[in-house]
């Protein structure tokens, strides 16, 4: 609309008319600018909120699943995977979400719509350009089943790669005391050096993409201008009409150019996307009896205490989650936390949790001490 008012503007000034209504004209413009200006805020305010919740969604999901698999996740996917996933691998996802699929359905409006309005001023034009349109699709499509091959050998090198480096870091005393270190520092390289080759055919193969899309979208726009001009020299479009193909021909191709731009990005989320989807999908044996660091407990409904004494977050994964889960799922049951410094509960259970921040020695003293004096 602001183009096809320049337009306007423009054409009574080359017949040499004086411009009617142009103060209304430079209000309408100047109020088509800021709810552009608005209605941009929206979509970016709109987009981080969906990104945001399904990130918020995935991870809690993902930590759930952890929770049911126990300390049988490992069969499933290690733990620098897991942490790679729940950090990078989710947010990855952000541009998918929140840019990615917004883009795509208006890079499919935004065309059409310019045809109908452009076919009307220069039908020849209007439909160069919209023929040309598609071809920025095709080349996604074609790229599409070779990168998605590239990135899913990316994410399971920097999935190794993390893996190996995280194993290293734990066996580091062990690879000190028997000199074995060295040979783990070279290998570790060989490792980042691959890692680095990959990284580099990924940052080709998005560059070419582009290149591609960028010379379909420049080259399109171009002979869309070259067929208004040809228009204008016959005499078929006055000068305001060939201002307005001019400054709206390169439109045809934003969209989906910058969908080509979140293409990459996306593709790299939905990598990553697959390996949560499949570790999410992974079925869980859900069995009458809970097993609890060795034990059986077959209270699953009734009235228990989940004691815990003296455990920490290093072993919180063991322990001390699987009793917040229990312990949540089960009104009847209670958790009671012993440990120095270290007993906390979550929100969630607070109501049927004991959490005593004392040493267990100093504790223990003084219940015996407390019953011998009251069997006295």
């Amino acid at each position: 609309v602001i183009v096809a008012i320049i337009a306007n503007m423009i054409n009574e000034l080359y017949q040499g008319h004086q411009v009617n209504n142009f103060s209304i004209k430079i209000i309408i413009i100047i109020v088509l600018i800021l709810i552009k200006g608005y209605f941009g805020k929206l979509v970016s305010s709109f987009s981080f909120k969906a990104a945001k919740n399904i990130k918020g969604k995935l991870r809690c999901d993902i930590y759930q699943k952890v929770l049911l698999l126990n300390n049988h996740y490992s069969d499933v996917i290690s733990t620098a995977s897991l942490t790679q996933l729940m950090s990078e691998g989710v947010e990855q996802l952000e541009i998918y979400f929140g840019k990615y699929l917004p883009q795509f359905f208006y890079s499919m409006l935004a065309p059409l719509t310019l045809f109908i309005i452009l076919g009307r001023v220069e039908f020849k034009a209007a439909l160069v350009l919209f023929v040309c349109v598609p071809l920025i699709p095709v080349s996604i499509v074609l790229v599409q089943k070779f990168a998605k091959r590239l990135l899913n050998k990316y994410w399971g090198l920097y999935g190794n790669l993390a893996e190996r480096f995280l194993d290293n870091v734990r066996g580091l005393t062990t690879l000190k005391g028997y000199q074995g270190d060295q040979a783990k520092h070279l290998e570790m390289n060989e490792e980042a050096q691959r890692f680095r080759n990959i990284t580099m055919k990924v940052l080709v193969m998005q560059l070419n993409s582009i290149s591609i899309m960028d010379l379909v979208a420049y080259g399109g726009a171009a002979l869309g201008i070259i067929i208004s001009l040809y228009s204008y020299q016959g005499g078929a479009i006055d000068l305001g009409q060939t201002f307005m193909m001019i400054m709206l021909s390169a439109e045809f191709f934003i969209p989906l150019r910058l969908l080509g731009s979140f293409f990459h990005i996306a593709m790299n989320g939905n990598a990553a996307s697959e390996k949560i989807f499949r570790l999410l999908d992974t079925p869980v044996n859900d069995h009458k009896e809970l097993e609890i660091t060795g034990c059986i407990c077959r209270q699953e409904r009734g009235r228990i205490l989940f004691l815990e004494l003296g455990v920490g977050m290093n072993t919180s994964i063991i322990n001390k989650y699987p009793f917040w889960k229990m312990t949540a799922q089960n009104s009847k049951a209670a958790y009671a936390c012993l440990n120095y410094g270290q007993a906390v509960c979550p929100r969630e259970i607070h109501r049927q949790t004991i959490c005593i921040n004392e040493d267990i020695g100093d504790v223990l003293s003084g219940l015996y001490n407390r019953g011998h004096n009251l069997q006295r």
